[in-house]
This record gives structure tokens, sequence and C-alpha cells, in this order.
């Protein structure tokens, strides 16, 4: 019988160790517990409440009291959804995997451009031209125009702009007190009698296209507009599913369970041991004699995360 429930063994605040992101010998303070078994859920509820986990050990930072405050990081898998950047993202690594082709450094450039931004770009747009339009909105409203005063300058039928002149909001009449002299309208056009009621509505061109399809539809007896759906966007499977069996280049991931350790990670429990020791000399500048594989199975290969599923 399968565990469902979480066991955990409460082991209080530990305040004045050594910091492994400072190097601080004593100014790093937690309170943490020891998980014998934790559920997947349950440990999504701590990490959203900024709880860390280092190999069996759950800890959560004091965080005005310790020297590197820790933040939730939070990551909602549950609700996931594809952007725009993703997709194209996707395509375009597909294109690479079916005929080879790289991509090129604009379309690279591209990617950075919207890593950088993100989904705001349309954001920013709209902003931009609501601020076109204020601009244009607060030059209308300084601009005056000298109109003509006597009927001679307007026997054209027109009216000429002599000169504008810029002035302040409190010298400038509402746009709807500007009018034209009645003297230079000349020919003043009757009002309509509206649409022929002899002759058919008037009717836009998608419409017509519309009854043409309908009309072809049902000469060749199907009716698709009952059975019409609404396009639903593709997933993340179908869009992985798109590479060829004849593909260029071919990728292959594979999980492996690392805790109990599966065979396949036993074979590979080197390579991946090297990665955690180039990690931790690199980034940490830990020397070569500590990031050892003791420390690495202590850290990231142990684990209180009940199995949920026997594939793996």
């Amino acid at each position: 019988m399968s565990v469902s429930y979480s066991i955990v063994e409460y082991r209080g605040r530990r305040q004045g160790y050594a910091c492994g992101y400072c190097g601080s010998k004593a100014t790093k303070c937690s309170t943490g517990m020891w998980a014998h078994n934790l559920s997947v859920a349950d440990y999504q509820r701590l990490i959203d409440r900024g709880w860390r986990r280092s190999g069996k050990y759950v800890y959560k930072p004091t965080m005005d009291v310790t020297c590197c405050p820790q933040y939730a990081i939070r990551c909602p898998v549950d609700e996931f959804r594809m952007s725009r950047s993703h997709k194209k993202i996707i395509k375009r690594n597909n294109r690479f995997f079916n005929t080879g082709v790289s991509p090129s450094k604009q379309e690279l450039r591209e990617d950075s451009d919207c890593h950088m931004f993100g989904e705001s770009v349309s954001a920013h747009c709209e902003q931009a031209s609501t601020a076109q339009r204020g601009i244009m909105n607060c030059d209308m409203e300084h601009t005056v125009i000298d109109a003509p005063t006597g009927p001679d300058q307007c026997s054209s039928g027109s009216l000429s702009m002599h000169s504008t002149e810029t002035v302040s909001a409190s010298t400038v009449s509402k746009p709807s007190t500007v009018k034209e002299p009645t003297h230079c309208i000349k020919n003043k056009p009757k009002p309509g009698k509206g649409p022929d009621p002899d002759k058919p509505r008037c009717i836009k061109a998608k419409q017509l296209r519309l009854q043409r399809k309908l009309q072809k539809q049902s000469g060749l007896g199907e009716d698709k507009t009952t059975n019409k759906k609404k396009n639903e966007p593709k997933t993340l499977e179908s869009l992985l599913e798109e590479i060829r069996s004849d593909a260029a280049h071919k990728i292959e991931v594979r999980l492996l369970r690392s805790y109990p350790r599966s065979l396949l990670f036993e074979q590979t429990f080197h390579e991946s041991y090297m990665i955690y020791k180039k990690y931790q000399m690199v980034i940490h500048n830990d020397p070569a004699y500590v990031p050892t594989e003791k420390q690495y199975t202590r850290f990231l290969v142990d684990s209180p995360l009940e199995v949920r599923s026997p594939v793996f």
C-alpha cells in the first residue's frame, strides 16, 4: 500500500552556522525539519511558502536575521500556458531537427529581445500610441487658426489658413466655439431620401462570400456550420511531435529516478556527478576536493518525495 501522507520531524530554529552563498562562518539562520516522506503536493505548498530542500532536510530561512535572504520561487506548473515566444522557439528547434538548418543571427537576436521584454511589447506599443494621441490632442488645443473675416476672402468656396500660433491653454477657447462663418457656406446639400425601397438591401462582401460558401456546401450535401468547432491551441506535446522520423538531427530526453535509484541512473551516476562538480567549482568557486560524491548524493540524489509513477 502506497503512502499518501507526509511524515516530517521538526528540528526547530538553527542559527549561527556557515553560509554557502556569501561564505560567512556564523551568520545564517533558518528553521528546518527532517522529511521522512513527503508528497509532491505538500512539497509544492512548502516551496510556494519560501521553504527549501537539501536532500531530505527541508528548511525556511529566517528572513530578518539570516545574512542571505532566500525568497520564494513560485512555479505553478499546472497553470503553464505557452506564449507566442515559446511556440516560436519550439517551431524553430523543430525546423533545426527536421532540416538541419541552424537559426540565423537575426533570429537569435530576436529571441534575446523576446527574452528581455517578454510579452510586454504590445503593452509598450499601446502606451506609445496613447502618448502620441495625447500629444496630438495637446497640439490641437494649443493651435489657433485665423479665419478670414471678409466675404472676398472666401470666394473660392474654401477657407485659407494664414497663420498659426501657439498660445497658453488659458487663452485658448474650446474647439466647439470655433465656427465657420455663415457667409462662406455655399450651396448647402439637401438631405437625401434614403435607400430605394424597390431595390434589394446592400450586403457586405464578407456576407456575400459566406452565402456563396453555404450554397456550395449545401449543393455538395455538406453543412459544416453546425459542426464547426473553435480552433483549439496546440499543446506542448503536439508541437514536440512535429519532429519527423527521418529528421536530420535526433534528440532524446529521459527521466531517471534517482531515489530509489534506477538501473539507468546507476549506470550514468559518474557523468551526472561530474556535471555537479564542475558547477560547484565554476559557480561557487569550490575547491576540487569539496564537491565529493557523498556530498552530491546527500544534496541532490537523496529525496523524501514519494514515487507517483512506476514508469521510472
